[in-house]
């Protein structure tokens, strides 16, 4: 049976893979990008690969070389250690989404209803026993990738407040830092004051701190603010996508479904 769900807009694809997943029917799923990057082979072997071991419960494959630039080839790491670190979990390191997995995987995964899905994370999150498999992409077949820098940046960003508070700790233990280095300036100035009877200058120096201190807040309060939107979005419990036309090789046609 072939099935192919149409949405109503483009929800992004977190969510196109989160759809495949409430349709796929089989005991084992595959998952894999429409731009060929990822050859068949690759799957057809990944999928050998998970049969042949019960204990296996997800292969997860891993580009052993990137065809990207250098710059975002180590960007793209770099990502990776920092989310492994911040999130204090266990990541394949440039993995994406082109995996084989058992039905327990996929029922996890589709039990998790967080509406702004990092589904690297959301795999490294439920856990299970995964095999790490390298591969090399092919050329893409056709098109470019609508994915700019900016949009992985910001695909970083969500995945580091979806699975991690260490943003908000980092800036905390700033403001702690920054409050014992402005206690010790004070003392030093009193200091000199009362021993040297040095007057107090200091105009550049003032402004030079309350900007300083000023960027500092605000770049806090973004931050919080980040964490509240993620909350607020939730909150509002609106679906993950909207399917437009759910079409089957059997010829039902199903519309305006959630």
């Amino acid at each position: 049976l072939v099935q192919g769900i149409s949405f109503s807009r483009n929800f992004g694809k977190d969510a196109a893979f989160y759809a495949g997943l409430e349709v796929a029917r089989g005991r084992n799923i595959a998952s894999i990008d429409v731009d060929l990057e990822q050859p068949l082979p690759v799957l057809v072997a990944m999928y050998k690969e998970l049969l042949s071991d019960e204990e296996i419960d997800c292969v997860a494959a891993y580009q052993e070389r990137r065809r990207s630039s250098a710059l975002r080839n180590f960007l793209s790491s770099k990502f990776y250690n920092v989310f492994s670190s911040a999130s204090n979990m266990d990541v394949v390191l440039n993995a994406s989404e082109f995996r084989v997995f058992r039905r327990n995987v996929a029922t996890a995964l589709l039990n998790l209803k967080e509406r702004d899905r990092f589904t690297k994370g959301l795999f490294a999150w439920i856990g299970f026993n995964v095999k790490p498999y390298a591969f090399v992409p092919d050329k893409r077949h056709a098109g470019t990738t609508s994915y700019s820098m900016t949009d992985l940046f910001k695909y970083a960003i969500l995945g580091l407040m979806s699975f991690s508070t260490a943003p908000l700790r980092i800036v905390s233990h700033l403001g702690l830092g920054i409050s014992g280095l402005a206690i010790l300036y004070f003392i030093f100035i009193i200091a000199k004051r009362l021993m040297f009877g040095v007057e107090i200058a200091g105009y550049a120096t003032i402004v030079g701190l309350i900007l300083l201190l000023g960027g500092i807040q605000l770049l806090v309060l973004g931050l919080i603010g980040e964490y509240l939107a993620q909350t607020f979005i939730q909150g509002k419990d609106r679906p993950i996508y909207i399917s437009r036309k759910h079409i089957t090789s059997d010829g039902n046609l199903q519309e305006d479904t959630l």
